[in-house]
């Protein structure tokens, strides 16, 4: 196995637990730099909005994948701000 395969099998070993993880943490990367609602993001994928929420939530936070912004909408919402290596 190439050490790139083995990189990325390790990353979605240790950071995506779930395939709307994969699809939101996709989406969110491919997506102009913007925060997206979780029902923002659902619809896109066109997903159940509670599964995507979780999803979200899951990947962001401190050391994690997305970065959960208040942008002074009712709800938080979600960038992707990968930590620096």
């Amino acid at each position: 196995m190439s050490d790139a395969v083995e990189e990325l099998r390790l990353f979605l070993h240790d950071q995506v637990s779930s395939f709307e993880e994969l699809e939101a943490l996709i989406f969110l990367m491919r997506a102009e730099q913007r925060a997206w609602s979780a029902a923002e993001v659902a619809a896109q994928l066109e997903l159940r909005a509670e599964l995507v929420e979780g999803a979200l939530e899951a990947l962001a936070g401190p050391g994690k994948l997305l970065r959960r912004v208040v942008d002074g909408g009712p709800l938080p919402a979600f960038l992707y701000a990968p930590r620096p290596d």
